[in-house]
């Protein structure tokens, strides 16, 4: 959780290396590597501090550990996750499907 400050989330262009492309700004109180508590696999972006910034890491052991020893805060929390991984692939739902939409439109109607 980011605790003080502000980051972006980016990831490297596959067309352009050297390129970056903004995937979304974290704010005070926003969760961020969230996918880590439930995979191993490396991480889908980078994010970088654009404030001075201070974060609240709680490691997946640690998770697991409260919610163990808590079962109501752990069910509250992975509740919360949920949602917000939900928000998190609407977004990007429709992102992508504006994005193909706007594609058809530049290449015209599919050929019968």
């Amino acid at each position: 959780m980011l605790s003080k400050g502000k980051i972006e989330i980016t990831v490297i262009n596959p067309m352009k290396a050297s390129e970056e492309i903004f995937l979304a700004k974290v704010n005070q109180n926003d969760i961020v590597g969230e996918l880590g508590i439930f995979d191993n696999a490396p991480r889908s972006a980078s994010a970088k501090a654009t404030a001075p910034t201070t974060f609240l890491e709680i490691t997946t052991a640690g998770h697991f550990d409260l919610f163990e020893k808590n079962n109501k805060i752990g069910m509250v929390t992975l509740r919360n996750q949920g949602t917000i991984l939900a928000s998190r692939l609407r977004s990007t739902d429709i992102e992508l499907r504006n994005s193909l939409l706007w594609i058809g439109r530049q290449s015209g109607p599919p050929e019968e």
